[in-house]
């Protein structure tokens, strides 16, 4: 009797499906079904080793059983070792029961074989597909079913001849059907892809990612254990075996921990949200780095035209987004450039329409404390709205106070209208 899987229906009760053209068009579609969610016209076959059978056009043979049940067959000339059960090309196999023996030819088997239709990619020699951030490349099709193929991973190139199912720079790709012709044009196979284990930022400490497993199939992202100490998830083991894993001491960050990231040594700027109305440039300056940004360490070009002193931002903390703008009448189309200590970001601004120019004037700007006077605690305004206050960094204990008896490892931040930032040694 046949068996159709995931729907428990068997033959007799296909049989009995009988009526109107209705009930018969219900049969069209259940066959539809079964053959599109993987197995259909499946049976059993009783094997002696040595033994051949013909499915679909398919030579089947038992080449060998082994005494735990793990049978070696051979379809289409490649040999595949089955336990349990498994899918191997085109086929869902089952060891019912076996007979083992010390004489090879008493040997035997009963396993279900069905057609399985496996989800996959169709590539001709010479076509490509991404998966998991990989290209891979049919290169050839040989006449027994075997693959070459390319896999190429960033720059690294690996290539790999698959027969049945192999892990290639960790894809598991499976060769699911294929026609083979003398003209190598012709030749095409259907390939299924399937990463074991993925780890998103290569264990790269500075990037929270995560790591994908397909059996099971689970995602964990990298998380912070505490302040100062990063679990980064990656693999671990080979092909089926591989899994996520992570250091339960966790990695030390020097500079500290924040969502699931080690804070880098580095000061790193991004731009975001760039206009441009009525002549005025406004962005957005964030801190993509492991340090304060302050305005010292940040250069501002429009055209290659160095604007930093005319643009209005204070220390951009770690993390933190600071709106800046600059308004001097622009139309047309210009180059923003910000370049910061350890990157450089480029980007285009469209201004629309005619505006009258504006000079900006240093009366936009007022200090409390008469300018750098390092006795006085000062605040800054920037057009009557504050711009920042005088104050004591303690780079020892890493915070805000005094830095009375710490004349090294304390600074004053002394804001004043001329230069906007100015980091002064001494008492505060």
């Amino acid at each position: 009797m046949l068996t159709y899987k995931f729907l428990n229906i068997t033959e007799n009760q296909i049989i009995n499906i009988r009526g109107d053209k209705m009930r018969k068009y219900v049969l069209i579609c259940v066959l539809a079904v079964l053959f599109s969610l993987g197995v259909v016209l499946g049976g059993n076959y009783n094997m002696m080793v040595g033994n051949t059978a013909e499915i679909n056009g398919n030579t089947i043979s038992l080449e060998n059983v082994g005494s735990s049940g793990v049978v070696r067959l051979n379809i289409n000339g490649v040999s595949y070792s089955v336990e349990g059960t498994e899918k191997h090309a085109g086929f869902e196999i089952t060891v019912v029961n076996y007979t083992y023996d010390e004489i090879l030819v008493n040997r035997k088997a009963t396993l279900n074989i069905s057609i399985y239709v496996a989800p996959g990619k169709v590539l001709m020699v010479g076509q490509s597909d991404t998966t998991h951030d990989k290209t891979v490349t049919l290169n050839n099709v040989g006449s027994t079913g075997s693959v070459r193929v390319f896999v190429i991973d960033n720059s690294e190139t690996e290539i790999c001849t698959i027969t049945g199912t192999e892990i290639c720079s960790g894809i598991k790709i499976t060769v699911v059907d294929f026609y083979y012709d003398e003209y190598l044009k012709n030749r095409w196979a259907k390939l299924s892809f399937e990463e074991e284990c993925f780890d998103s930022d290569g264990e790269n400490y500075y990037e929270k990612g995560y790591c994908k497993t397909t059996r099971p199939n689970e995602l964990y992202y990298d998380f912070c254990i505490d302040n100062s100490k990063l679990a980064e998830y990656h693999c671990i083991g080979e092909g089926v075996s591989s899994t996520c894993a992570y250091l339960t001491s966790g990695v030390y960050c020097k500079n500290g921990c924040r969502d699931g990231a080690c804070l880098d040594y580095n000061k790193k700027i991004s731009i975001s949200d760039l206009t441009c109305n009525n002549g005025k440039i406004t962005m957005k300056l964030k801190n993509e780095g492991g340090l304060d940004i302050t305005h010292a360490d940040l250069k501002v070009l429009i055209d290659n035209v160095d604007v930093s002193e005319e643009m209005y931002f204070g220390v951009i903390y770690v993390g933190s987004t600071f709106t800046s703008f600059i308004d001097k009448g622009y139309t047309g189309k210009h180059i923003i450039l910000a370049v910061a200590p350890s990157n450089s970001v480029r980007q285009t601004v469209y201004c629309q329409g005619a505006v009258t120019t504006t000079t900006v004037a240093s009366s936009i700007c007022t200090d409390s404390d008469g300018g750098k006077d390092y006795y006085t605690k000062g605040t800054t305004l920037i057009k009557g709205s504050q711009y920042a206050t005088d104050f004591c960094w303690n780079y020892d204990e890493g915070k805000y106070g005094s830095c009375e008896g710490n004349e090294e490892g304390c600074v004053l931040v002394e804001h004043s209208c001329k230069d906007y930032w100015d980091g002064t040694y001494g008492y505060g």
